[in-house]
């Protein structure tokens, strides 16, 4: 109970309520209209009831319904941000139930793409490194060239190619092309040498659209210059007769007082003509997974 007045003086014992809200004939169901408001004052809803916000009356009652877990070991209280976030973040909390937008956070960041949709003599990524990563992957999908060649690539300094003999490899090449009398046929080869390029693919392609490249390379602190730079790769190349071929190899540049600029794409002979090329920045926790897998 308490004392009301009617405007003129006239005091009165009354019940305290909502003015203007319903409810239900048993209690539970507690009903505010769009002008009504609940101020000053805490709303608890015991034993798991939800807070529920119904679509509009003429799409019916269907709602998105808010309830506490069945146990709880303390009080938990969120507080929601002060502004809305921009498009693509997410919620995320700071351990103290304070929450606040942020941006999704990835392994790899995207620094450069390149789609390659006609005859291009080469591909290159150049002025991306950077102090903020380390190590750095290129990932190809769809590599062709216009006819049967190797494809080649090269590390590049102060904006150009380097060209010297200093580029030392090994490669592993594994085959199978699946025959309907004698299942899967499969042999292997060993390419090791020095030359003034790196092999990403080192066997002929077809040059023809049934065939093409697939190939994850990563770069490892292009910027040192106190170690040969190196580069480890793995390429996968698919036909549509049942073929493919997998190689798997470690490439070093033999000079140790220089920074990599940037890496170049090319074939031994002719050009490319179709392909997708995406340099990534790599974070040191990716990085650790990667050397366990080589």
């Amino acid at each position: 109970m308490f004392l009301k007045t009617d405007g003129a003086g006239n005091l009165s014992f009354a019940t305290a309520g909502l003015t203007g809200a319903t409810s239900t004939a048993t209690g539970t169901v507690l009903t505010l209209s769009d002008t009504q408001n609940v101020a000053s004052v805490n709303v608890i809803l015991d034993n798991q009831k939800e807070l529920r916000f119904r679509e509009t009356t003429a799409n019916g009652t269907n709602y998105v319904g808010l309830k506490a877990p069945a146990s709880l070991s303390a009080d938990l209280t969120y507080t929601l941000p002060s502004a809305d976030g921009t498009s693509g973040q997410v919620l995320q909390t700071n351990g103290s139930g304070v929450l606040s937008f942020s941006s999704v956070s990835s392994d790899y960041v995207l620094l450069a793409t390149t789609d390659i949709t006609s005859s291009t003599a080469s591909i290159s990524f150049d002025g991306y490194y950077s102090s903020t990563y380390k190590n750095y992957k290129v990932i190809i999908a769809n590599l062709s060239p216009v006819s049967a060649t190797t494809i080649r690539f090269r590390f590049r300094r102060s904006n150009a190619d380097v060209t010297a003999t200093n580029y030392t490899g090994h490669s592993i090449r594994g085959y199978w092309r699946e025959a309907a009398s004698s299942g899967v046929d499969s042999t292997g080869q060993v390419f090791a040498g020095t030359g003034a390029y790196g092999i990403l693919v080192s066997n002929a392609m077809s040059g023809t659209n049934s065939q093409a490249a697939h190939s994850e390379i990563t770069i490892f602190d292009p910027l040192s210059t106190g170690y040969k730079k190196h580069i480890y790769h793995s390429t996968v190349v698919y036909t549509d007769s049942g073929y493919a071929e997998v190689y798997n190899g470690i490439y070093f540049h033999n000079e140790n007082n220089n920074a990599m600029s940037g890496i170049t794409f090319y074939a031994a002979s002719g050009n490319i003509v179709n392909g997708n090329f995406k340099l990534y920045g790599i974070k040191w926790k990716k990085l650790l997974t990667i050397l366990k897998l080589i």
